[in-house]
């Protein structure tokens, strides 16, 4: 089973931000950061429950290549990404999404 995919509106935001950051950083590098990303929610869409739970229902994918964390939940047939974010940043921010 494939899942639907939705971005909250903050997470879509620093998808957005990152990808201005890591491009201001090195030609394409926001490029590469942004099929890493998509690379994982493909995973996440195709086997959501293999990554760890991190609060309530709410699970953690990491990027491999990136300090990027995906923080999403599941609800029915539909993830819900809730955060893209650096991994050393508070996790308050996502908490309340």
């Amino acid at each position: 089973m494939t899942y639907n995919l939705e971005l909250h509106e903050s997470a879509e935001e620093e998808l957005w931000e990152t990808v201005d950051y890591y491009d201001a950083r090195k030609d394409r590098l926001g490029k590469e950061f942004a099929r890493e990303l998509q690379r994982v929610m493909q995973l996440i869409r195709s086997q959501p429950h293999l990554f760890p739970k991190v609060s309530g229902e709410k699970r953690k994918a990491v990027l491999k290549r990136f300090p990027y964390l995906i923080i999403f939940e599941i609800v029915e047939n539909t993830v819900f990404v809730l955060a893209i974010f650096h991994e050393k940043r508070n996790p308050k921010v996502w908490a309340d999404r």
